[in-house]
């Protein structure tokens, strides 16, 4: 599994991958291994691994500290986000639009579906209600279902086992952490406020939803919005080819 790990100090970008909740880092491997020789992270996000290593964060404002820590450094930054990772990296950008200090030098960002609360309230009532589903349905079992539901049955069922047993290992983060995602609700002036270039994607297979979603960011953060071909929610592990296109683009056109 790729641990955390920080920018070098060099002029080189480097390309930061956040998981989503309950998501293995190790799930980017094919997205990594297509960018070679970019140099790519994928850090292990706050309240993951080793429990006694750092204090798990105890609010959403923490979660999106933890990513902007892994943007430190005096290298080009490609921010990178799938599913809760593009909520954290969303909710980075329009953070720093107020606060740019608190962040590195990251000179694009790409969010894979994140959320945006009642903005879009098609997909807003439906993350709800599962997230509702889990908080009231004890036990280890219900966290891991709600990844499967994220990602859909046939993507879970064909991931490799070292990811299940990863949700599994933190079935109790993924608790704590689904109630702060649902909570995101970024007013539109938040949106427009964003000054980073934005790229927003959304698999070609996914619900109606998550492309109001890409259009609503577009709209209002002037995002360029790509179409993943042949994918879904976890678009980096099932069209890496085709995900590693747009990281790409945005290391060697990072303007918008």
């Amino acid at each position: 599994m790729t641990t955390r790990q920080f920018p070098a100090p060099d002029d080189e970008p480097i390309v930061v991958l956040v998981h989503g909740v309950g998501m293995s880092p190790s799930l980017y491997d094919r997205v990594i291994a297509e960018l070679a020789p970019l140099r790519c992270v994928a850090p292990l996000r706050l309240g993951y691994g080793d429990p006694g290593a750092r204090p798990a964060p105890s609010s959403f404002a923490e979660m999106v500290l933890d990513v902007a820590e892994m943007t430190r450094g005096t290298s080009p930054v490609v921010l990178v986000g799938v599913s809760g990772g593009a909520t954290l990296a969303l909710a980075l950008s329009i953070h720093l639009s107020s606060h740019p200090e608190l962040g590195g030098p990251i000179v694009h960002v790409i969010a894979h579906e994140p959320l945006v609360g009642p903005l879009t309230p098609n997909l807003h009532r439906s993350v709800s209600t599962r997230a509702d589903q889990l908080a009231a349905t004890p036990g280890p079992e219900a966290p891991l279902r709600f990844v499967e539901a994220l990602v859909g049955p046939e993507v879970w069922g064909e991931i490799p086992s070292d990811a299940i047993e990863f949700a599994a290992a933190h079935h109790d983060v993924i608790r704590t952490e689904v109630p702060r995602f649902v909570s995101f609700a970024p007013p539109v002036e938040q949106l427009r406020s964003i000054s980073i270039p934005l790229t927003v994607t959304v698999g070609a297979d996914s619900p109606v939803s998550r492309f109001e979603v890409a259009r609503l960011i577009a709209r209002h953060a002037g995002a360029r919005t790509d179409v993943v071909a042949g994918a879904g929610h976890l678009a980096s592990w099932q069209q890496p080819h085709e995900f590693a296109a747009v990281v790409q683009r945005a290391v060697t056109a990072p303007a918008r």
